[in-house]
């Protein structure tokens, strides 16, 4: 099999049997797993002699990187798990050339990075995973959310608020200015609703768990102690 093939086919076709395509999903499962477990705020930390989630929030992720180490590191941090999410949507995408494979590469990529298998299940909020994903799933929605989240920031001066709002953002822009590689068939046959279905649900999950994973920020904007953009850690 060509590069091309791989390309344009997949390294699993579109119509092979039922069990090639739920080893290859449970592939992608585990690989964008694994890839997301390399967190780059922790790893750039102990690099250092040191662990991020000792300092700050807590939270091992850019926000705090560039709280605690500085700006340069922080935007190191960001780059680094960006383009970890974009490795893993793309790992779905030649798996399998249609949308369900490279959202549920996205998903575990946060989930990996959230609950990293290398360091004790204790890592970052997802933030910069998320935009890798939306970046490369959906450009279009994937803008919107983020100038939502510029805008966010901008008035509230709260990244987490910024955060939450961009997750809960993407899903809906996703459905109502949807965006695929790969054509759909004019038919769609069960495989292809079930991708259908994954685009449009993973995509919810991906919001539900950055939400979750920023409980703690949302208590403390109601309490009015969350730190602002700028601000020192109260």
């Amino acid at each position: 099999m060509s590069f091309t093939d791989i390309l344009t086919h997949g390294l699993i076709s579109q119509n092979g049997s039922t069990a090639t395509y739920v080893v290859g999903m449970l592939v992608t499962i585990v690989v964008s797993y694994l890839i997301g477990s390399l967190n780059f705020a922790v790893i750039f930390s102990k690099a250092r002699g040191d662990d991020i989630r000792l300092h700050g929030s807590g939270n091992a992720g850019a926000t705090n990187a560039i709280r605690t180490y500085g700006r340069g590191v922080g935007i190191a941090v960001f780059i680094c798990d960006f383009v970890k999410s974009v490795l893993c949507v793309f790992i779905g995408m030649l798996l399998m050339p249609a949308d369900g494979f490279a959202y549920v590469a996205a998903l575990f990529c946060m989930v990996g990075h959230s609950f990293p298998l290398y360091f004790g299940f204790r890592g970052g909020k997802g933030v910069a995973v998320l935009t890798g994903a939306m970046l490369t799933l959906n450009p279009i929605a994937g803008a919107f959310s983020i100038v939502l989240f510029a805008l966010v920031l901008l008035l509230s001066k709260y990244v987490s608020l910024g955060s939450i709002v961009m997750s809960l953002a993407f899903p809906i822009i996703n459905r109502f200015l949807p965006f695929s590689l790969f054509s759909r068939p004019e038919v769609m046959d069960q495989r292809s609703m079930i991708n259908y279905i994954l685009s449009i649900l993973v995509p919810m999950l991906m919001a539900v768990l950055v939400c979750i994973m920023h409980i703690s920020n949302i208590k403390r904007i109601y309490n009015g102690t969350e730190n602002r953009f700028g601000e020192k850690k109260k």
